[in-house]
């Protein structure tokens, strides 16, 4: 299945890489590497993530505080958003 990125959704994810890496370069790296494993996840099941509207379902970092927001389609999966916990919640409503 596809994994596709929206645009709003690749902001989000610049920013927090960006902000991680002032902090720490390897704090950056290992963000990076939490969302790769999300990713896997989604890949590997969708289905086990909850759903929070009726077409929007939520994903939670393990070690992050951040959720990846996504829809899925037939043929891929649509990221809506990736998004701190502090932030706010409305912002990844399609």
């Amino acid at each position: 299945m596809t994994i596709q990125f929206s645009e709003e959704a690749k902001l989000d994810y610049k920013e927090a890489y960006q902000w991680y890496s002032e902090i720490d370069k390897y704090l950056a790296e290992r963000f990076e590497s939490e969302l790769d494993d999300v990713l896997k996840r989604l890949s590997d099941s969708s289905s086990q993530f909850p759903k929070v509207t009726e077409l929007t379902q939520r994903a939670l970092f393990g070690k992050f505080p951040y959720s990846l927001f996504f829809i899925k389609t037939d043929s891929r999966i649509i990221i809506t958003a990736i998004l701190h916990h502090r932030r706010n919640p409305a912002r990844w409503k399609v």
